[in-house]
């Protein structure tokens, strides 16, 4: 399962559950910050889901040879709402 499906599935959990509206986004804090915006101060994650990054890296045996290369890790990622962020601000002046 891709991590769109991931995200997706979890998004409709929430919706159902009244935890999150039909309309907010759910991001990790990276994604907000390429956005333009950052998770408030103290804000706890809504949700933590296991993705898969892209990092090349070799598995070896005990004879430290090369038995296969994996392209991706799981990573447990911690998701965010759109009423837990706000717009990055630089010298009192929105961030673009």
């Amino acid at each position: 399962m891709n991590n769109q499906k991931i995200i997706s599935k979890e998004k409709e959990r929430l919706v159902k559950s009244g935890l999150l509206a039909e309309t907010d986004e759910l991001l990790t804090k990276n994604v907000w910050r390429k956005r333009g915006s950052k998770v408030n101060k103290d804000e706890t994650p809504i949700t933590k889901l296991i993705i898969h990054i892209y990092a090349p890296h070799n598995v070896y045996d005990e004879d430290g040879k090369c038995i296969k290369v994996c392209k991706t890790i799981p990573v447990k990622a911690n998701f965010y709402k759109t009423s837990q962020v706000s717009p990055i601000r630089k010298g009192g002046r929105l961030y673009d």
